[in-house]
């Protein structure tokens, strides 16, 4: 009885406890789960560019749901969400706020700055705001103008322990500077960031690439110590832009320099950029060392020779260049020093010609390779007087590669502006003659035919709408087109169009109705989910960025698994810069009767081997995709980036035009 006395008041205790309800446990961690059935839902409202939908989700309990709402607007770049990401600048969230800061930048408006100048925090460096001020100072980079980038160079409190924000003031002045807002103050931050070991690796390589990228810079203080560090550095990608960056000196020793880059043991990739930046240089000082590189083993370091040569070639030394052709062994190689050679051999040079066009027609004749055929064609794109001769090649052909060859090469041809001195009195029925010779190409429905056509009739100042007499030819080989697949050909001859009618017809290629994501395919992709692929080079593997970008992932996984990607071409492949792959038709040209939405979350193209999907512009991916060989930063926020090489970059390095994918394996493992 005493025990029952005792145990009442708890029991009783007990009892009311049981009436209370349990204080919910806020939920502060971000964690994304594509496999988890909200998280697909907000993905499918983003694919379906579903505005309303994906606003619903800003005020939701759960942090990694108002996150997915809010970064998805940094892949459709909807304006008119503006004032709603605006109002997540302020969430409690620093990862939702970064993410905020991030789409705006990515939408592009001016208007949204005092919102992120507002949001802002104004604190010691060593804030934890940091990863939200970061995002801020990257977005205000990529919309702002003068104004900001004086704001911006006034900042002198960052340390190079600062790592967060050094990074993103380097990225937003670079953002600027890519829009073409630069100064002396700029420069003078960024040459400090870029020669400058002790500031993190980000800060660097953007810095790096505001030398390299910018047009028109004064680094005379400063050309010396940029020289400097470009020799010695170790980090390869912030190399690679310093020794761009010597572009901006035409000083002799600093050419000396360069020169001796070249003789030295170095990666492929130096050479290349040096025999670039060369071209700023005095031709007598550099052509012997170049013209030995045009036999260089590596085709990318020949390849890069060939073009130095097309960029500084002089007349004197045509002969020469002549010679060197031909005895060069590599085929591709020879052909492109057969288009340099016409490049830089004047119009009235006219038996060197005909004799340059007749040896060129020769090697065609017994060349197998349709790439090899194809850079015969682009290079008598540099002769006027082959227009006739391409168009007979082409008009009746079935090779797509050829047909976009000759077609890219008669419109080179039509815009050369030694067209009229060429044909002097003639020179109107000649352009009639090339104009009617691409209007028929884009009445054969050949899409490579029709976009090269396209773009090249669409030059600004050719003059060419006196030449085409009517438009029913343009708009019924508009309408026979098809959408989604043909988009890239869609948008050239739109704008073909607009230009012959003085109209502007706007097309936007978002409108398409992307390709339904399968669900139940994303869900059997994992963490260690890879691709193995082979090529005829090697076996390199991918490993994929599902939480940042999941249809482009189950997008290339599920063609995989398909078998779509055996024996396709790598149909471009640019020193430096990247291999490409993924055409069914195998010149670029290609795709399958879909797209599919561009993903555009907060990473970056800041090293070699990252995977991206390449477009005709936003949402206008299908199958062709591509690997770097070096850091693209101008491709940051414009080219979707789903994976990335984890191993055999060593293969990646070594591909050229025309190697093939054997086979692509797909393993969890």
């Amino acid at each position: 009885m005493y025990l029952l006395k005792k145990l009442i008041p708890v029991l009783f205790f007990l009892t009311i406890m049981a009436c209370v309800p349990n204080e919910k446990k806020e939920i502060t961690e971000i964690k994304i789960d594509f496999n988890e059935a909200e998280a697909q839902k907000i993905l499918q409202f983003q694919l379906d560019q579903n505005k309303d939908s994906l606003i619903l989700y800003f005020d939701h309990p759960n942090p990694t749901f108002r996150y997915l709402a809010t970064q998805s607007f940094a892949s459709f770049k909807d304006s008119t969400a503006l004032l709603f990401l605006e109002k997540k600048l302020k969430d409690k969230n620093l990862k939702i706020k970064a993410a905020a800061a991030y789409a705006i930048g990515q939408i592009g408006k001016k208007k949204s700055i005092p919102a992120l100048l507002d949001a802002f925090r104004q604190r010691d460096t060593i804030s934890v705001d940091n990863i939200s001020n970061a995002s801020i100072l990257e977005a205000v980079g990529k919309i702002g103008g003068l104004k900001e980038l004086k704001a911006l160079t006034s900042i002198s409190t960052y340390r190079p322990s600062d790592t967060m924000l050094v990074s993103s003031h380097a990225k937003a002045i670079y953002r600027l500077a890519m829009k073409g807002y630069k100064s002396d103050n700029a420069t003078k931050i960024m040459t400090n960031y870029a020669i400058s070991p002790e500031f993190p690796r980000s800060a660097r390589l953007y810095g790096a690439h505001y030398l390299a990228r910018s047009k028109e810079l004064d680094i005379e203080m400063t050309k010396f110590q940029i020289a400097k560090q470009a020799v010695k550095e170790i980090d390869i990608e912030v190399q690679l832009a310093l020794i761009t960056s010597l572009k901006h000196s035409n000083n002799e020793e600093i050419q000396s320099i360069l020169n001796n880059v070249l003789g030295s043991e170095v990666d492929y990739r130096i050479k290349c950029n040096a025999l670039k930046t060369l071209q700023s240089y005095p031709y007598i000082n550099s052509i012997e060392k170049v013209i030995a590189f045009i036999d260089d083993s590596n085709p990318m370091i020949a390849e890069s020779a060939v073009h130095y040569i097309s960029i500084k070639g002089i007349p004197e030394d045509a002969s020469i260049y002549r010679a060197k052709a031909k005895t060069i062994k590599n085929s591709r190689i020879k052909a492109m020093m057969y288009g340099a050679l016409l490049k830089v051999t004047p119009y009235y040079y006219i038996k060197t010609r005909n004799a340059i066009r007749y040896e060129i027609q020769q090697w065609l004749k017994q060349e197998k390779d349709v790439y090899v055929k194809s850079l015969y064609f682009d290079a008598l794109g540099n002769d006027i007087g082959s227009y006739e001769f391409l168009y007979d090649q082409i008009k009746d052909s079935t090779n797509q590669i050829l047909i976009t060859a000759g077609t890219r090469s008669l419109g080179k041809i039509v815009n050369n502006d030694k067209f009229d001195a060429h044909f002097k009195g003639s020179s109107r029925y000649a352009k009639n003659k090339i104009v009617d010779a691409m209007i028929d190409m884009i009445q054969k429905g050949d899409v490579g035919a029709i976009t090269e056509a396209s773009l090249a009739l669409s030059v600004e100042g050719n003059n060419i709408e006196s030449s085409i007499d009517s438009m029913e030819y343009l708009i019924r080989s508009k309408e026979n087109l098809v959408l989604p697949r043909d988009v890239e050909a869609y948008m050239a001859l739109n704008d073909l169009i607009n230009k012959v009618t003085n109209q502007d017809v706007k097309f936007n290629p978002s409108s398409n109705l992307p390709k339904k994501l399968n669900f139940d395919l994303l869900n059997e992709i994992n963490d260690s989910t890879t691709a193995l692929v082979k090529t005829n080079k090697g076996v390199f593997k991918i490993n994929f960025f599902k939480n940042e970008t999941p249809q482009s992932v189950a997008n290339f996984v599920a063609l995989s698994q398909d078998d779509f990607f055996d024996d396709k071409v790598f149909h471009r492949v640019v020193p430096n810069f990247v291999i490409q792959t993924g055409c069914p038709r195998g010149d670029g040209y290609g795709s399958l009767d879909y797209n599919i939405r561009s993903e555009l979350p907060q990473k970056y193209y800041d090293g070699e081997g990252y995977v991206g999907m390449a477009s005709a512009g936003n949402h206008t991916e299908s199958t062709q995709w591509f690997v770097t060989h070096s850091a693209t930063p101008h491709l940051d926020g414009r080219y979707t980036i789903f994976g990335k090489v984890i191993e055999g970059m060593d293969v990646v390095h070594n591909i050229t035009v025309g190697d093939k994918i054997l086979d692509i394996i797909i393993s969890n493992n």
